[in-house]
């Protein structure tokens, strides 16, 4: 009975902390407990009281079930009880999954676009996290009891338990609170260094955690001393590096037009030809690499990918077909070839303006808004045109009539807009209307890419932003100023693409943080003309090139639209004073290589402790492995005695090659099989025996030593 309680309550222990470990992790990394990131919707904190009280009676409960006999344990009855509850509490259980997986799921759309998860249609926000965390630690301290009380294999366990943890590592900013950390590593640890003894022996395995519990503790307050958590975002950002290069390598997972990773199950480029503007909210800034782009001049470089025509107030999509209508044909000068190299295939083809020659041919499938690329193919050329003199455009009526279409009520309340700009700007040419729009636009709010969602009762994306935001980014200009030109009678499409600073004849490394969302309106005079509406309230970053590739590091982007470039006066548009200039890339005169050799240094000395606190933790696991052995080998009846020696001397033979003697083998059999109890004088055999293999073992070389009992500790 006393090992069973012991057992129970170390299974208990274990769940709990395991349990409450993760689900900490998860509220102090992702902020709910407080008042969450900047930016994101409001939602009622969690309290960690609550969560670690259902954590606990969790924990008793699995501990208690699982060290009862097989023949008591009602998994039926369990498993009718929890139904029952569902189905009762169905809306409530629902709305608390719905509001943890929302939260978790919305900090994901900041970094990297992906869709928050919501179902019901009501206001996460409103619901509490508690029972959302709770649920999601049930599995965990289930696996964990489960482990400790049958003495299962640790794998299952352990890859469970992570999960929360591992939840946290996809974004940079979500690391979680040292005490939460140092909570679940103990548990897996725990977990971990007792699963080889737990197959043989379920109690002395509870009895080695109970010991090894104030070592595991002070072997990990110590690596938070030696690593500081202020390290951690660099660290973590290399792992969200390599997830990410990781994601992109799977077939149904694509890099979208505007930068996001996405999902893509019909073959198509995930995303291209629909924008959900009611999802649009907070964004980080990503890093992440897609594509390399050699131009044939320095300065400004739109690369197009997406055009979406349909406005319907709350999406942008695109028709199904708008071909090359409005592009220029004549009066073109070549100025030189844009060679795109994407990190990942995509269905669509980024060009510049204007396009010409390379794959802009007349068999070229240009559909949906999108140049087509049916090869998938990840390098390619263009051959970069400008106009040289005004001409005449021919747009077909099918096309101007989608890119003048709007809802009836957008319609009446952006011409009331209209009626704020000044008279003559509004009876000027397409492009005096268009700049008295981008002006407008870019005057009415703040860009920040912490601007929040659009409210569920409201309508009208672009009206919303225009009415009630007082900030925005380029997904929010693009879309207002589109959607005042086609109230002013302009023909006008939201684009989707990149925008850079090139270095004539360099490579440019262009990362996802440099997706970019502007303004297409039609010129009779010149064909389809960008327009810039998102305000310029930030430099253009340095890009990377082949040339710099020895640099320490490569400038972080601050916003999606950091790299966004002058256009050419009189070309793409006419010169506006407010956009920053274009400079070309400079070497910095600072030596990098002193911080270099600091911060190889104190990896080194990290790596040093960690290695030596290892080494010190395996070593005392292994003389408290051997403590316990030889404590079973002197406690108890004669019999028992002599069979955990003869284990011993079966451990010892296999690591020296050589077989047990006989008579000892009959003796072992006679002590498990037989009432008899054995004579002194036949234990002393066993004794001497083990005192030879270990007197033998002590002449193997001291590597080998030492390997051996680092199995013997881990194993």
């Amino acid at each position: 009975m006393g090992k069973k309680l012991f057992s129970f309550f170390t299974a208990a222990a274990m769940a709990f902390i395991i349990s409450f470990g993760g689900a900490a992790c998860m509220a102090t990394g992702f902020s709910l407990t407080g008042e969450g990131f900047p930016g994101l919707d409001p939602m009622l904190p969690a309290n960690l009281r609550t969560v670690g009280l259902m954590c606990g009676l969790l924990s008793l409960a699995a501990a208690g079930y699982f060290c009862l006999p097989k023949r008591r344990r009602y998994l039926p009855v369990i498993l009718a009880l929890g139904l029952a509850l569902v189905v009762l509490r169905r809306e409530f259980i629902i709305a608390a999954i719905e509001a943890i997986l929302y939260r978790i799921t919305s900090v994901y759309r900041m970094a990297y676009g992906w869709g928050a998860l919501q179902w019901t249609g009501g206001d996460p926000g409103t619901v509490t996290p508690d029972l959302g965390l709770g649920l999601l630690a049930a599995l965990p301290c289930v696996m964990a009891a489960w482990t400790v009380c049958c003495g299962k294999n640790r794998v299952a366990a352990v890859l469970v338990s992570i999960l929360p943890l591992a939840s946290c590592l996809v974004v940079t900013n979500t690391v979680p609170e040292n005490w939460c950390l140092l909570l679940i590593l103990t548990g897996l640890l725990l977990l971990i260094f007792s699963s080889g003894l737990r197959k043989r022996d379920v109690f002395s395995a509870n009895a080695l955690c109970a010991m090894l519990l104030i070592p595991v503790l002070m072997f990990q307050n110590t690596l938070f001393w030696a690593i500081p958590q202020d390290t951690y975002e660099a660290r973590i950002n290399g792992v969200q590096q390599y997830i990410l290069s990781w994601f992109q390598d799977l077939p149904f997972v694509q890099m979208g037009a505007d930068g996001n990773l996405k999902l893509e199950i019909n073959g198509g480029d995930p995303g291209a030809d629909y924008v959900d503007l009611s999802t649009v909210g907070p964004k980080w800034e990503l890093t992440f690499p897609v594509m390399d782009v050699t131009a044939p001049r320095d300065g400004a470089l739109y690369l197009r990918g997406q055009a979406l025509e349909i406005y319907d107030g709350k999406s942008w999509r695109s028709v199904a077909v708008s071909g090359k209508d409005g592009w220029p044909s004549l009066s073109l000068k070549e100025v030189g070839r844009v060679t795109v190299a994407t990190r990942t295939g995509h269905e669509l083809l980024y060009f510049p303006y204007y396009p010409g020659g390379g794959r802009w041919t007349d068999d070229a499938i240009f559909d949906q808004g999108y140049l087509k690329n049916p090869n998938w193919d990840t390098t390619y050329t263009f051959q970069q045109m400008e106009m040289t003199d005004p001409g005449y455009v021919v747009l077909s009526e099918r096309l101007r009539k989608q890119c003048l279409q709007l809802p009836r009520e957008t319609l009446n309340r952006a011409q009331e807009h209209l009626e704020q700009l000044p008279e003559a700007s509004l009876q000027g040419s397409a492009e005096v209307i268009a700049q008295a729009v981008a002006a407008y636009v870019k005057n009415s709010a703040t860009y920040d890419l912490n601007t929040q969602r659009m409210p569920f009762d409201e309508s009208d994306f672009a009206l919303w932003f225009l009415e009630s935001s007082d900030t925005g980014y380029c997904v929010h200009f693009a879309s207002a100023a589109t959607v005042l030109l086609r109230a002013a009678g302009v023909p006008a499409r939201y684009v989707s693409g990149y925008a850079l600073t090139a270095v004539a004849g360099q490579p440019v490394t262009v990362t996802a943080g440099q997706a970019h969302a502007w303004v297409e309106y039609f010129d009779p005079a010149w064909g389809w003309r960008i327009l810039e509406a998102t305000p310029a309230d930030q430099e253009p970053e340095t890009p990377t090139t082949e040339a710099t590739e020895t640099e320490p590091s490569v400038p972080e982007t601050t916003g999606e639209e950091q790299t966004r470039p002058t256009l050419r006066p009189g070309i793409d548009q006419p010169e506006d004073p407010t956009e920053p200039s274009v400079t070309a890339p400079s070497s910095s005169d600072e030596d990098p290589r002193p911080e270099e050799k600091t911060e190889v240094s104190w990896t080194a000395v990290n790596a040093l402790i960690g290695t030596l606190l290892a080494a010190v933790l395996i070593a005392g696991q292994y003389i408290l492995r051997r403590h316990l052995r030889l404590r079973k080998m002197s406690v108890g009846d004669v019999n028992r005695r002599v069979l955990e020696q003869w284990r011993e001397i079966l451990r010892l033979c296999r690591i020296l090659k050589c077989s047990p003697p006989e008579q000892l083998l009959e003796l072992a059999e006679k002590a498990k099989f037989s009432q008899h109890m054995l004579a002194d004088e036949e234990q002393r055999e066993f004794r001497v025996f083990l005192e030879k293999a270990s007197d033998a073992l002590s002449k193997k070389p001291f590597l080998l030593r030492s390997l051996i009992r680092l199995i013997w500790a881990v194993g």
